[in-house]
């Protein structure tokens, strides 16, 4: 089943934020609806982004670990580093949350050293993204910054999440992640994504990663992109490097990996893609197909014990286990 965290909408405040030395805590947070609550474990304040517009700012970044929170109908503008959950989550964990809503990023930045990570559930990514979801709009006007429907720039892992809705931008611009020098395994977009290079001549666009490899997080420390077992459907546009999975797989030293990942040639419009392989719907909706990619599905053990996907064979995509899946 799809897990049912605590929502939040509209307009909110944190009230009496909890001392980080007392450990595991749970965070009330006032409404102008009702009041919600989500579980936050080792929490250092936290900044929940809702309706508002706002320039990047240390204070607003998370360290913690969030459970089963969902902030839902955002309405949310930035400039640097923006995300609907979460603008920067570094070195800590988000599991079983999701978000949906508007987010959108413009202007340009006077801190050169940040990479305009724009995601609709996290901007920036260093920790670890596990189960959750985004269904929103993620749209980048006017500068080069990274977007994707769920994360905009990953240096982290991200596992077994999906994305929905639409992204579009002008640099590094992807279904699920913007760029990504980090891991995303077990993950799907349905995201329909738009990039478009006029501002800088040179946007990436893919159907679940735009740019999968750039630069590590110190100025010399380079960093490989690992994509494995996920696919994209969404309908992939641009006039730049235009992928149906990966827009661009390169980097600075070395490409990425892009491993048993697949992509839909019919439902995105491209037959092309800097990695996966391109298969027609019907082989989509094939649970054969993914079987022999190696991927890990309930009923079977070949692949795994995990029971990671399901699939409603010949009707639509893989899912996974924790969405709705048959009893």
């Amino acid at each position: 089943m799809l897990h049912e965290p605590c929502q939040v909408r509209n307009e909110a405040a944190l009230s009496d934020a909890p001392d980080a030395s007392r450990g595991s805590e749970q965070r009330r947070i006032k409404s102008t609806q009702q009041d919600v609550c989500g579980t936050i474990f080792r929490c250092l304040p936290l900044f929940f982004p809702l309706t508002i517009l706002w320039n990047w700012n240390i204070k607003r970044r998370l360290f913690a670990e969030v459970r089963d929170l969902g902030i839902v109908d955002v309405n949310i503008t930035g400039r640097d580093i923006v995300g609907g959950l979460a603008g920067y989550n570094g070195d800590s964990s988000i599991t079983k949350c999701y978000s949906s809503g508007t987010i959108s990023a413009s202007g340009s930045s006077d801190r050169w050293w940040l990479s305009g990570g724009v995601g609709g559930l996290v901007g920036l990514n260093w920790g670890t993204v596990t189960d959750c979801y985004v269904n929103g709009s993620v749209t980048i006007i006017g500068e080069d910054k990274f977007a994707g429907g769920l994360i905009g720039d990953n240096g982290g892992s991200v596992t077994q999440c999906f994305s929905a809705g639409s992204v579009s931008g002008n640099h590094s611009v992807g279904g699920l992640v913007g760029t990504n020098p980090g891991e995303v395994t077990d993950c799907y977009s349905t995201t329909t994504v738009n990039g478009d290079s006029s501002v800088n001549g040179n946007s990436v666009v893919g159907g679940l990663v735009g740019q999968n490899n750039k630069w590590g997080r110190g100025a010399l420390e380079p960093a490989v992109g690992f994509i494995a077992r996920c696919y994209s459907s969404g309908p992939v546009s641009g006039d730049g490097r235009v992928g149906g999975l990966v827009g661009w797989n390169a980097g600075i030293y070395i490409e990425g990996v892009v491993s048993h990942s697949l992509w839909d040639v019919l439902t995105s419009g491209r037959t092309w893609s800097a990695g996966g392989t391109g298969k027609t719907t019907a082989e989509m909706h094939t649970g054969k197909t993914f079987l022999d990619a190696g991927w890990d599905f309930m009923s079977e053990t070949t692949n795994g014990t995990e029971d990671i996907w399901w699939i409603l064979e010949g009707k639509d995509y893989p899912r996974l286990s924790w969405e709705n899946a048959p009893q």
